[in-house]
């Protein structure tokens, strides 16, 4: 499916230039075409219509790219297409996709090429350049396009220590990534289950971009996050870790 999508994104614009360029030589006809665009479980509008040419489905690139956080430019000297974060920090649009290999995970590009050799354990698919992977050994984090990890997260879970640390990540959405701090003291013999633990965002540094915790919280989406206050209050937070009232 990703795949598709991105496949699709390009065409667009080669598509769009064609007809610029070829106007009186050439003539489609496009449809609007009648379907949903959800993003973190949520239903989102364009302005302007997804629409069908030739069995083709084609998506407003700009829109999309505003919906998921980032900025969306057009290169004319290069003729290439820039999306950036929302931290306007320019980034190629790449696409990695995972792939398995003697037992062990790596990354591989559309054609199919290996990118990222296969060495981890277990992997996520990668969200605004960064992907969260395993090596063993309690080693997980972030890893950028080339596979460097960027952001390591300790994972230190062994009943050895009077005390267990351990993370659960989730994907980098518009520039942060939640993260929930499972702490427990093995002397009491109470493991925490899965979900328990205060939430952190952070950035594309690892730092606590707000410093402070809370007792849940969701992905960020069009600039903003609900949490819950460790006081119990549901509320929403901006991007400078404001709370606001929607």
């Amino acid at each position: 499916m990703k795949k598709t999508f991105l496949v699709l994104i390009m065409a667009v614009v080669f598509t769009i230039s064609s007809m610029v360029f070829a106007g009186d030589l050439l003539q489609l006809t496009a449809y609007i075409a009648p379907f949903r665009v959800i993003v973190n479980s949520v239903e989102k509008e364009f302005e302007n219509p997804i629409v069908t040419i030739n069995d083709r489905t084609y998506v407003p690139l700009r829109e999309v790219g505003e919906v998921l956080g980032m900025n969306v430019e057009w290169d004319g000297e290069n003729q290439k297409i820039i999306i950036g974060n929302s931290q306007n920090t320019p980034q190629e649009w790449v696409a990695l996709y995972p792939f398995e290999q003697d037992g062990l995970w790596g990354y591989e590009n559309g054609l199919g090429d290996i990118v990222i050799e296969a060495r981890f354990i277990w992997v996520r698919e990668f969200s605004e350049g960064l992907a969260l992977v395993s090596k063993g050994n309690g080693q997980i984090g972030y890893i950028d396009l080339t596979g460097t990890l960027v952001i390591p997260l300790p994972n230190i879970v062994t009943s050895s220590a009077p005390w267990g640390v351990a993370y659960n990540a989730w994907d980098f959405s518009e520039g942060f990534a939640r993260i929930i701090i499972r702490r427990w003291d093995w002397n009491n013999e109470t493991v925490p289950n899965s979900l328990a633990g205060p939430t952190i965002f952070i950035d594309r540094t690892g730092r606590n971009i707000f410093n402070q915790e809370f007792a849940t919280a969701r992905d960020f989406q069009n600039g903003y996050a609900e949490v819950t206050l460790l006081n119990g209050t549901r509320t929403h937070i901006d991007r400078q870790g404001n709370i606001v009232d929607r």
